[in-house]
């Protein structure tokens, strides 16, 4: 079974993914999104997609039982996510 957490983690990722796709530039910082005035908006829609892939990538692959070596690969790719969004 998946972990609370990990799944919890999941959600959160594909909410804010799905905001950063499709939301302006200014509507995200009214929302807080900092770094939306930082990065230039292409690169916000790539970590937005990055987000979206992976929050798929850790609960589809063990939901379905296929390749499940996929959910703690995404789970790492989330880690990454992390340490880019904390160094300045």
């Amino acid at each position: 079974m998946i972990s609370p957490s990990v799944a919890g983690a999941a959600v959160v990722f594909a909410y804010s993914g799905a905001l950063k796709v499709s939301r302006s530039r200014e509507k995200l910082l009214e929302m807080g999104q900092t770094g939306a005035a930082v990065f230039p908006l292409p690169l916000l829609r790539f970590v937005a997609a990055c987000e979206l892939l992976g929050a798929v990538g850790v609960v589809v692959p063990w939901l379905t039982n296929t390749a499940p070596v996929l959910t703690p690969l995404a789970a790492a790719g989330f880690v990454v996510v992390m340490v880019g969004a904390t160094t300045p």
